[in-house]
C-alpha cells in the first residue's frame, strides 16, 4: 500500500545520500565516508531488519553519525530526537554529566550560542559553562 511506497521513498533517499554525488546532501553523507550496509541492498531486508516505522513522522536515524546506515546502527525517530544527534550537536562533558550545548544552556539558563562561542574561543568546558565566567 501507501507506506510501502513511502518505505521505498525512505530507503531511496537513504542510498542515494550515500553513493550519488549529485545528490544535494551526498557531501554531509557519501561525501564524508557514510555507507550503507551490504544487505540493505536489498530493500526486503531493509524492511525486515528496520521493522514497521511507527508512523508516517518517523525517519530513518544513525545512533552513531559517523556510522553507516547498518541494522545495528539505526532506528526510527521522530524529527526532534533526530536533530539531537546531529553533527553540529557538540556534547559537552562536565561534573560526570555528558549534555548536548543546547540542554546544557536550557539547564544553567545560560544562552547556547554563548555556550558556544567560549568553546570555538578555546575556553575549557567549566570556564565555558560558569554563568559569569572569572577572568583568566
Amino acid at each position: 500500500g501507501k507506506e510501502l511506497l513511502r518505505l521505498r521513498a525512505v530507503f531511496n533517499r537513504m542510498r542515494q545520500r550515500c553513493v550519488n554525488p549529485k545528490e544535494k546532501s551526498y557531501e554531509r553523507y557519501g561525501g564524508r565516508g557514510i555507507t550503507v550496509c551490504k544487505s540493505w541492498d536489498n530493500f526486503e531486508t531493509f524492511i525486515s531488519d528496520m521493522g514497521p516505522r511507527p508512523t508516517p513522522e518517523h525517519q530513518i536515524d544513525r545512533i552513531d553519525n559517523d556510522g553507516p546506515y547498518s541494522p545495528d546502527n539505526c532506528r526510527w525517530v521522530l524529527r526532534h530526537e533526530q536533530n539531537r544527534n546531529k553533527c553540529s550537536n557538540r556534547y559537552l562533558e562536565f561534573n560526570g554529566e555528558r549534555l548536548i550545548i543546547n540542554d546544557w544552556a536550557k539547564k544553567l539558563k545560560i544562552h547556547r550560542s554563548t555556550i558556544a562561542s567560549r568553546i570555538k574561543t578555546g575556553w575549557s568546558i567549566e570556564r565555558a559553562l560558569a554563568p559569569t565566567p572569572t577572568r583568566r
